[in-house]
C-alpha cells in the first residue's frame, strides 16, 4: 500500500467531497482556468502537462455528481507519451497529489485498471489517478482566474497611466523654470518609471510608483503655475466669436489673464536671489511628502 502524507490525506478528503463540476461548466473550461492561475496555484511545467495529458483523458460523464474522474493509463504509456522516465512520471504524480490536484485510488497491488461501462462511465472498483480534488477545487480555481484576470487587466492599466504621466514629468522637465536642485528630483523620477510593460510587475509598487509620479506633477503644476496657464490657453481659445454683443465682455478677461500672466512672469524675474532657495526649499519638502 502506499504510504499516506498529510497532504495526501488532504487530497483524499477532497476527492470524498467531489459531487461534480459546478453547473455551466466543463472539465476542458476548468483545464483552461487552471492553466491560467498556474502561477496561483504553484504548478511546474511538467505538473501543468502531465495534468493537462490526464484531464485530455478523462470524458465529461467523470465529471458529474455520482461519478469520478478516474485515469487509470499505465505509468508505461505515460511514459512513452512524456518521453519521461517512470520515476520523473512518479514524482510529478506526488507533486501533484501533495498540492491538492489529485489523489490515489490504489488496488492492493498498486496496480491501475479501469474500464467504461455501456453508458460510458467508469466503474466504482476503478483503480487509478483520480482528479476528483481537482473537481472539488472548481469554485476556488474560477474565482482565482476571475481575480487574476482582474489583476492583469488593472495592471495593464496602471501602466498605461504611467507612461501617460511619464509623458507629462519629461515635458516639466524640459520647461526652463524648474529650478537645478527640483530637475534632479525629476530625473531620479525618470529614472525609476519603467520603460516597458513588465507582466510580472508588483502591482502594488506600480500603483505606489504611479501615486508618487501623480503627487510630483500636481505640486509641481500648481507651484509654477503650469496648470493655470494651460486653463488660460483654454479659457481664451474657447471665447464665442459671435455673436459681438459679447466681444466686449471677453475681450478685457482675456487682456486681464495675459497681463497677469506677464506680471507672474516679470516678478518671477525679478525675485532676489536670497529668497528662491527658500522657495526651492519649500518645494522640496512639498515634493518629499509624496507617498512612497
Amino acid at each position: 500500500m502506499r504510504a499516506m502524507t498529510k497532504e495526501g490525506m488532504r487530497a483524499a478528503s477532497l476527492a470524498n467531497d467531489f459531487a461534480g463540476l459546478p453547473a455551466g461548466t466543463t472539465h476542458l473550461e476548468l483545464w483552461d482556468r487552471v492553466n491560467d492561475v498556474r502561477k496561483e496555484l504553484n504548478l511546474s511545467s511538467n505538473e501543468i502537462w502531465l495534468l493537462g495529458y490526464y484531464m485530455k483523458k478523462t470524458l465529461a460523464v467523470d465529471w458529474i455528481a455520482g461519478s469520478e474522474p478516474i485515469v487509470a493509463w499505465s505509468k508505461f504509456e505515460v511514459c512513452f507519451d512524456t518521453g519521461w522516465s517512470a520515476d520523473t512520471v512518479a514524482r510529478t504524480e506526488k507533486l501533484l497529489c501533495e498540492k491538492g490536484i489529485i489523489t490515489f485510488r490504489d488496488a492492493n497491488n498498486c496496480k491501475r485498471f479501469c474500464y467504461r461501462k455501456s453508458d460510458g462511465s467508469i466503474p466504482k472498483n476503478a483503480k487509478g489517478v483520480s482528479l476528483a480534488p481537482l473537481g472539488t477545487r472548481a469554485e476556488e480555481i474560477y474565482a482565482l482566474a476571475h481575480q487574476h484576470a482582474e489583476d492583469k487587466a488593472k495592471l495593464r492599466e496602471t501602466f498605461d497611466a504611467l507612461f501617460a504621466a511619464k509623458n507629462e514629468v519629461r515635458s516639466l522637465h524640459a520647461n526652463p523654470e524648474i529650478p537645478r536642485s527640483i530637475d534632479e528630483m525629476i530625473r531620479q523620477l525618470l529614472g525609476e518609471m519603467p520603460s516597458r510593460k513588465d507582466p510580472i510587475a508588483d502591482l502594488l509598487s506600480m500603483t505606489g510608483l504611479l501615486a508618487r509620479a501623480r503627487h510630483i506633477i500636481a505640486q509641481l503644476s500648481a507651484l509654477f503655475g503650469f496648470q493655470n496657464k494651460e486653463s488660460t490657453t483654454t479659457q481664451i481659445t474657447a471665447s464665442p466669436a459671435n455673436p459681438a454683443v459679447h466681444t466686449p465682455h471677453t475681450q478685457p478677461v482675456a487682456s486681464s489673464a495675459t497681463v497677469q500672466d506677464l506680471h507672474r512672469k516679470d516678478a518671477a524675474h525679478k525675485e532676489p536671489k536670497y529668497i528662491k532657495p527658500k522657495k526651492e526649499q519649500i518645494l522640496v519638502d512639498l515634493l518629499g511628502a509624496a507617498p512612497e
